[in-house]
């Protein structure tokens, strides 16, 4: 008896273990074959944060939809050419959310990748007066006015007056403060109030203006315009998130909600 509750046994395990194998076999052919798939954008290469993606650092894999990542990259034209928030490594599904567009204002990279290609970056020193009491906040748009001496005829006479003139009009206002200064207010989760330096957005010829003015005694003075006449001089849509954001942030300033 003893022997055929063996054999029993024996015969179970076998057959136990080879249903196990067979649904295995189903199940991998199942999810290889007849499970739906899409297309994802994987790295090839570890790929740093705040580096332009190229072409040669990505590919295009097909998964199973269900192991797709969440908001995954599906053509190479969602990452070609942006920068990753953070480090991405090889084999890693590019989520569109750790990538950002070089060149725009949401970019939460370094200030090199809000400019556009050809633009820099310039800060200039400003108070209470010259910086429009505080009222300046990211993406406004101002008028950079200098104000120098000049030679002035009149009746036949020549004096030297101070003479005030528009420098710039439509100058975006990339950032407020210091670097410590932004870090820490958004670390802390709050916005800067109290500034002396403004870093606007200028061409090549500009800084060189801006710098020989300075370099020659002018007196500057920002004057605030409406976000709309300054998106709209500047050749930039006036919808988007910026004109709620500068309403927002006036109302903050005047709370006095912070910072640094």
């Amino acid at each position: 008896m003893k022997k055929i509750y063996i054999i029993a046994l024996v015969v179970a395990l076998a057959a136990g273990f080879a249903t196990y194998y067979f649904a295995d076999i189903i199940e991998d052919r199942t999810s290889i074959k007849d499970a739906p798939t899409s297309d994802v954008v994987v790295a090839v290469v570890d790929i740093p944060a705040n580096s332009v993606i190229t072409e040669d650092m990505v590919v295009i894999k097909k998964y199973t939809t269900v192991s797709v990542t969440p908001g995954a990259a599906t053509t190479l034209e969602d990452v070609v050419g942006k920068a990753p928030k953070y480090p991405i490594i090889a084999g890693e599904q590019i989520s569109l959310s750790k990538i950002m567009v070089v060149g725009s204002s949401e970019s939460t990279g370094s200030l090199s990748f809000q400019l556009e290609e050809g633009m820099y970056a310039y800060t200039v020193t400003v108070s209470t007066e010259t910086g429009v009491s505080g009222y300046i906040c990211e993406d406004d748009y101002i008028d950079v006015i200098v104000t120098k001496a000049k030679p002035v005829l009149e009746e036949n006479q020549q004096e030297i007056r101070q003479v005030s003139e528009v420098l710039f009009s439509n100058i975006k206002v990339l950032k407020l403060s210091s670097y410590s200064a932004n870090l820490t207010a958004k670390a802390s989760g709050t916005i800067i109030n109290e500034y002396t330096d403004i870093t606007l957005r200028l061409t090549l010829e500009q800084c060189l203006e801006l710098t020989d003015a300075q370099a020659n005694g002018g007196n500057l003075r920002m004057a605030l315009k409406s976000i709309i006449t300054g998106r709209e001089k500047a050749g930039e849509p006036i919808e988007g998130k910026n004109a709620g954001d500068n309403a927002q942030n006036i109302e903050n300033n005047e709370q006095g909600q912070l910072v640094a």
